[in-house]
């Protein structure tokens, strides 16, 4: 498995947590009211820990004015996350606002 298939598979755990709290999903943009821009930083393999990356973000972006309503950082001290704990960040913020 690439980096690149962890950080589409990050994507995906986003958007079906995203569901879970009460969000709804569309297959087109034209459909939605918001849209939510996933950044991650660099990924990498590390022997030890799994998959990791620098940083992670989700923004929620107004599809008719283009403006930012929300933008979250997933908030990690002390040790290059996993991925998989940068989702669980972002999505715990989200739920915090949400």
């Amino acid at each position: 498995m690439s980096g690149q298939d962890q950080v589409i598979m990050a994507a995906q755990d986003i958007a079906f947590s995203l569901r879970q709290i009460g969000f709804d999903t569309v297959d087109r943009t034209q459909d939605a009211d918001m849209v939510v821009l996933f950044s991650i930083g660099t990924v990498r393999y590390d022997p030890l820990a799994g998959w990791i990356a620098d940083r992670a973000f989700i923004e929620f972006k107004d599809t008719k004015t283009g403006s930012v309503v929300c933008s979250i950082k997933a908030n990690v001290q002390f040790i290059t996350p996993t991925i998989n704990t940068l989702v669980k960040k972002l999505v715990s913020e989200v739920k915090r606002y949400y």
